[in-house]
């Protein structure tokens, strides 16, 4: 036991110490500059027979009208829609507490495992509605009780106009090649405790991974599950791909800084999930995919059990039914 605890010792330590490829701070900070305004946090409230639990993954913006993606690993398969209630969108600021706005949860993609939230349409205009006739009100009002009304109604009425002007910037993926040994950025959010502030991780491509999700693995590590991915000429590759045991809340209060510390190692490049980009959910409109009730479906080999068996009985089967000749002599 003593000599595996020490054999994961030496590998985490060579993990954690890989050097990473040097970037120009210019180069980090016009990514940083690009990404931050993109990247928001996702929350939902899980209500089930065992009670209320508060939820938060990370989310990429992906359209001027507020389409966001989040790993579908934050809205878990196993929990049924109708148990996931009150969904809402974290804005981060750099010089005040993040905003949360409501928002519609359009539903879950299997075939790029992504899940896809918009903000609410309804309630920045149902809130420059009451602004603006908060303002009348307090215009028509001359005492001196009315003006600080007055005060207090402008105030609210600029917080609601600034929420109702919003802009969404989008991160436009491309589907770039990349090369051994080639840098690649990633830039996530932190978690709940540090105000969901970005940062700036740097890697390198260490190998171009096929299977079920192609994957491309990184040398160093990258930010958090679902943060997007970028080269140094500033194009979005790919998006940060959740693994058996990487953390995907950013509310977990055991373990805050996992991602940080023990950062993910994949990402899923963006060929993989630009379809669903273009063909997102809708809401109540579950995709219907081909489901032939086969979860794992592989092939028979001429090495498998099952083959041999199948080829010996044939065999047999053969031998019975087949009529028994004597040889003809020959001349």
């Amino acid at each position: 036991m003593s000599k595996l605890l020490t054999a994961v010792t030496v590998i985490l330590a060579g993990v954690l110490a890989a050097p990473a490829p040097a970037v120009e701070p210019s180069l980090a900070e016009k990514l940083y500059a690009q990404a931050g305004p993109s990247l928001v946090a996702v929350k939902y409230t899980w209500e089930s027979e065992l009670g209320r639990r508060e939820l938060i993954g990370s989310g990429v913006v992906v359209s001027e009208d507020g389409l966001i993606v989040a790993p579908m690993a934050v809205f878990d398969q196993r929990i049924p829609d109708e148990q996931m209630k009150e969904f809402t969108i974290i804005v981060a600021h750099e010089d005040r507490d993040a905003e949360e706005l409501e928002a519609d949860f359009y539903g879950r993609d299997e075939r790029s495992s992504l899940a896809f939230l918009k903000p609410k349409a309804q309630q920045s205009k149902s809130s420059g509605g009451e602004a603006k006739s908060g303002d009348a009100k307090a215009d028509d009002t001359k005492s001196d009780d009315a003006k600080s009304g007055d005060a207090k109604s402008t105030e609210k009425s600029t917080d609601k106009s600034t929420e109702a002007k919003r802009t969404w910037k989008p991160i436009k993926f491309e589907e770039v090649p990349v090369q051994i040994g080639q840098p690649v950025y990633s830039i996530g959010i932190l978690p709940e405790m540090a105000n969901y502030k970005p940062y700036f991780m740097e890697s390198a491509v260490a190998a171009k991974l096929r299977g079920e999700t192609p994957q491309v693995l990184v040398n160093a590590g990258l930010a958090s599950v679902g943060s997007p991915v970028f080269n140094a000429e500033g194009k979005a590759l790919g998006l940060v791909a959740w693994s058996p045991g990487q953390p995907v809340f950013l509310n977990d209060q055991q373990n805050p800084l996992t991602a940080v510390l023990l950062p993910p190692k994949f990402y899923t490049p963006a060929r993989d999930f630009l379809p669903s980009l273009s063909d997102p959910p809708k809401p109540g409109e579950p995709l219907k995919l081909p489901w032939i009730g086969v979860p794992q479906l592989t092939g028979l080999t001429r090495t498998s059990p099952k083959c041999s068996a199948w080829r010996t009985s044939r065999r047999s089967r053969s031998a019975k039914s087949s009529p028994t000749r004597r040889p003809t002599r020959a001349g």
